[in-house]
């Protein structure tokens, strides 16, 4: 990921700090949302990264409103000097949700908020990640070096649950019932699938109170 060491450097400036950088608290709240996990477990890897960006970009560190926001306001005259001010600025919009892919371009995919229904243009990961139209996914936009990028804690969600999800997120967003916590609340929802085989896709996607009791 090309904006990982940007990130590092905060993670590597707060380190030892409990008092700002609060990593049993944060994962605390995280798992609240989107639910426990061990390192014994097949998908750990990919829920610590999802951790990791809660962490940096979302977890609040008042009074300011997240640690990338923190960590601009202290260092902005020094990250001016070194020409890399723009892109901590644009760290401190970056947008989790829940995206349909649209448009899968050589070099692009065009995705849609299912939450806020905007339409954004995104770089196409070199990986590829197996991008396909209508697959449903947990994801944050990161503007970065004047583009729009896809960062870490990427959740595909199964094909056949498309349908699912855009219903129920639908539902809700009419209601207002969602917030930027719905991203991590949905990656639960995800979670209890592929963990539970008791748990259809189409149940598990349609418990409206499972959002509704936590908004």
């Amino acid at each position: 990921m090309p904006y990982i060491q940007y990130v590092e450097r905060i993670v590597e400036y707060y380190s030892g700090k409990s008092e700002i950088f609060n990593t049993k608290q944060a994962l605390l709240k995280f798992e609240e949302l989107s639910g426990r996990f061990e390192d014994t477990d097949p998908w750990y890897e990919e829920r610590s990264r999802l951790f990791f960006d809660y962490l940096v970009f979302d977890y609040p560190s008042p009074p300011f409103r997240s640690i990338v926001h923190r960590y601009f306001f202290e260092n902005a005259r020094k990250l001016e000097r070194e020409g890399v001010a723009s892109i901590y600025r644009g760290f401190l919009s970056t947008q989790p949700g829940v995206f349909s892919i649209e448009k899968v371009g050589e070099h692009y995919v065009v995705l849609r908020d299912l939450i806020g229904n905007v339409r954004y243009r995104i770089l196409k990961p070199e990986e590829g990640w197996g991008l396909e139209k209508r697959i449903v996914i947990n994801a944050r936009i990161i503007p970065f070096r004047g583009n729009l990028i896809m960062g870490h804690g990427i959740l595909i969600h199964p094909e056949d649950a498309s349908e699912h999800i855009e219903r129920l997120v639908e539902d809700l967003r009419k209601e207002g019932l969602l917030g930027w916590e719905s991203h991590f609340l949905l990656a639960r929802m995800k979670l209890l699938h592929d963990t539970s085989p008791s748990f259809k896709i189409s149940t598990i996607y349609s418990i409206k109170s499972f959002l509704i009791k936590r908004s």
